[in-house]
């Protein structure tokens, strides 16, 4: 849930800054005010033309690398100023998840007995999640390194 500020002026952009700002709250699970700086961020945000579908695709994206443990994100990614404190960067990042797999998942129109695609939800990663995540794949790489498996039940004959 979000909180908002307590402004007694109510406009267009303003209604659209509280409504992005709830969404992105939402979506990430966080507790932020609506303060004046960041319904700033948002009308910057509006005036270039960026969407709610927009903020969700790249949302949904950043979570995705997260989850696959891509390089240069964290949970930390999806803070609001790591998002938003670059609207170049935002765009170039929604350039990148409009071209992904997710994107076209959620283009396709549902039918009316099809589940929505598992690609468009993942459950936030913390921290915690996402360095365990790190070591197990670490601890996998190296096996592979090292010529092991986790399906060979005995040792590799050895040559003579």
């Amino acid at each position: 849930m979000c909180l908002s500020s307590t402004r007694g002026e109510v406009n267009v952009a303003s209604i659209t800054a509280r409504d992005l700002h709830a969404h992105f709250c939402e979506r990430t699970g966080q507790r932020l005010t609506l303060s004046y700086q960041r319904e700033m961020t948002w009308a910057q945000f509006v005036q270039r033309g960026l969407t709610r579908e927009d903020l969700d695709l790249v949302i949904r994206w950043t979570q995705l690398q997260i989850q696959r443990g891509e390089g240069g994100f964290s949970p930390l990614s999806l803070q609001l100023h790591n998002m938003l404190g670059d609207l170049d960067r935002f765009e170039d990042r929604l350039g990148v998840a409009s071209k992904s797999k997710l994107a076209k998942a959620l283009a396709r129109p549902a039918s009316p007995n099809s589940r929505p695609p598992t690609l468009d939800t993942p459950e936030p990663v913390s921290i915690e999640q996402g360095r365990a995540i790190a070591a197990q794949l670490r601890q996998f790489r190296e096996q592979q390194t090292r010529g092991e498996s986790h399906h060979d039940a005995s040792p590799a004959p050895s040559s003579p």
